[in-house]
Parts: structure tokens; C-alpha cells; sequence
């Protein structure tokens, strides 16, 4: 494919981010971290980090960032899946960390409604719309910002592969996170669903419908999402472009064959329009399914781990201390 043609794709990946998520943040903002707790777990001799993360000058906002390693003390090299879903039990738990810890990956996580909330009323809301009130971003593109400063601390401490995975609407700000940012080697979306990794295209008879983004959770999207005109431009894109983005690297998406909602139909179909793009590296494309419905299991955080181990060339050797 041609600089021309990737030159057309970036054009087309940014039109599409800017009609459905409203556009990018602003940039520029520095980072800081502080450890504020270490603990090696005794049944299994794990060790748990808790931080801190700062963003600004005077600083504006923090969250906790929690990192479960699988051996107890800090390692180089070792691979760090991140997650923004810790506002989510059932999907952040100790099953989730002890299956990604047996892979031999650390598990990062935080609570993305520090970053920005997720109101049944649909109303934008959080300390991130709060800093930049005139900017057109939604929630998506919000937690997508959190998972990339969270990136800037992890790469500050720690000489480590990153993989991004998120579930379902974290998905979605996953594979923007992913799109945006190359530093995540590995990109893993689960049942993402419309305004995700499935296509607009093809919707099977239960799928979510951008019209359904549109009214349920007109403050995951730009504020014009929900215009006809727009509409029509977002599903014309179809966000083909920007999944494209991460062609040098792991796309493994996660997706239940009986979760019509997140239109497995349509995350097939998008596969296949994506696997010309990966026509080098074949196997760093990948569609695991299984069934058992819309919420995240034990298999799909094992799977997300491998993906990452399978993307990340780098061994493991000790560093002193933590």
C-alpha cells in the first residue's frame, strides 16, 4: 500500500473520530506518579502496587492506578495489560487478575469515571469535561485520554510491552486508545460492538444501532453524532481507517457468536475488510469467539494475556526493588 493510500487512511481515521467521538483532547499536559502502597499477596507471593496518577501543572487531576504483577517483585520486560474498567467488578476482579498473572503478564487497571462519568441521563459530565468545557469530545474519546496518560506513567517506570483490553463501551475507548497511540503493541477490544470493532455495514437482526448510541448514550459521542447528515458520513467511514491505524501491531478482538447486541455478524465482517492491512503479519490479526453472552470470563482475560505475550518480543529479567 502506497504513503499516499496510508496518507488517506490517517485523513479518513481522523474524519471518522471527529464525527462519532467528537475529536481528539488537547495535548501537552504533564504527567506524574507516586507510589502510595506495595503489598506481595502471601498466598501466592504476588506483589499489588497502588499509584497515583497527576496530570497538570498545577496538578487537576489524579485516579489510582492499580498494577497486579504475577511474581513479587517488579520485572523488566514483562508484559502490562491495561484496563480502564475497575468501576466494573464483575469485569475487573481477582479472577480476572489471577488469569492474566498465569500468563505471566502484570494486570493494570483504574476506574474511568475519574476520568469522565457515565450519567443514565446521557449528560456529559467529569473533571475532564470540566478542563476543557468548549472542546466537542465525548466520554469514549475522555477514557481514551486516561488510558494514554496512563501509558505515559507506565513507560516511565517500567521498561515494559503495553497492551490495552477493554470491555464492551471500554472497548470501544480501548480501540480509540489504540488507534491514537502506538506505544500499545497490543490492542484487545471485547464485545465492542457498533462504534467498536464491528461494522455499521452488516447488523444483525438484535445488533446496536448507531441510532441507539445516539440516544441512550449521546455523551459517549460528539455532539453532532446524532445529525442525519453526520450519520451518514459515520457510517460511510465506517471506521475501517481508523483499526487500520494499528496495522503494525496485535488486534485481537474478543466477541461472544450469541451477544447480538454487540453484532457479531458485523465484527466478522469487519475482520475480513481489515485483513488485507495485515497481509504481513497475518497472525498478529485475530477474532477469538466463543459463547456465553455479553459479560467478560475467565477465558477472555486469558486470551487478551496470551495476545499480548504473543505480540511482545521482549524476555523478563529482575529489577531490584519496586
Amino acid at each position: 500500500m502506497s504513503s499516499t493510500s496510508f496518507s488517506a487512511l490517517a485523513h479518513d481515521a481522523q474524519r471518522y473520530i471527529h464525527h462519532l467521538y467528537g475529536g481528539e483532547t488537547p495535548e501537552g499536559e504533564s504527567v506524574s506518579i507516586e507510589l502510595a502502597h506495595a503489598l506481595v499477596h502471601p498466598h501466592n507471593r504476588r506483589l499489588m502496587q497502588v499509584w497515583c496518577i497527576s496530570v497538570g501543572d498545577p496538578v487537576w487531576i489524579q485516579w489510582t492506578l492499580w498494577v497486579h504483577w504475577p511474581v513479587e517483585v517488579v520485572t523488566v520486560g514483562v508484559p502490562i495489560l491495561l484496563s480502564p474498567d475497575a468501576c466494573w467488578p464483575h469485569c475487573v476482579n481477582p479472577v480476572s487478575i489471577d488469569a492474566v498473572n498465569s500468563e505471566g503478564v502484570a494486570l493494570a487497571c483504574f476506574n474511568r469515571l475519574d476520568i469522565a462519568h457515565d450519567r443514565p441521563d446521557g449528560v456529559k459530565s467529569g473533571l475532564l469535561h470540566s478542563r476543557w468545557p468548549a472542546h466537542s469530545f465525548g466520554a469514549i474519546t475522555a477514557w481514551a485520554w486516561g488510558l494514554q496518560r496512563c501509558a505515559d506513567a507506565l513507560e516511565r517506570l517500567y521498561e515494559s510491552p503495553l497492551g490495552v483490553v477493554g470491555h464492551s463501551r471500554g472497548g470501544k475507548a480501548s480501540l480509540l486508545a489504540g488507534a491514537l497511540d502506538p506505544r500499545f503493541v497490543c490492542v484487545v477490544p471485547h464485545n465492542s460492538g457498533t462504534g467498536g470493532a464491528a461494522s455499521m455495514h452488516v447488523m444483525g437482526a438484535h445488533a446496536e444501532q448507531l441510532s441507539d448510541l445516539c440516544t441512550r448514550f449521546p455523551h459517549w459521542l460528539g455532539p453532532r453524532a446524532g445529525h442525519p447528515d453526520v450519520q451518514e458520513e459515520i457510517q460511510a467511514l465506517d471506521g475501517v481507517a481508523m483499526l487500520a491505524a494499528m496495522r503494525d501491531r496485535t488486534l485481537c478482538v474478543l466477541q461472544a457468536s450469541d451477544d447480538g447486541w454487540a453484532n457479531p455478524e458485523g465484527t466478522r465482517y469487519r475482520m475480513d475488510q481489515l485483513r488485507p492491512y495485515w497481509i504481513t503479519a497475518p497472525d498478529r490479526l485475530q477474532l477469538l469467539e466463543r459463547t456465553g453472552g455479553h459479560a467478560m470470563q475467565l477465558v477472555d482475560w486469558t486470551r487478551a494475556a496470551r495476545a499480548l505475550v504473543h505480540g511482545s518480543p521482549a524476555a523478563p529479567c529482575l529489577r531490584a526493588g519496586y
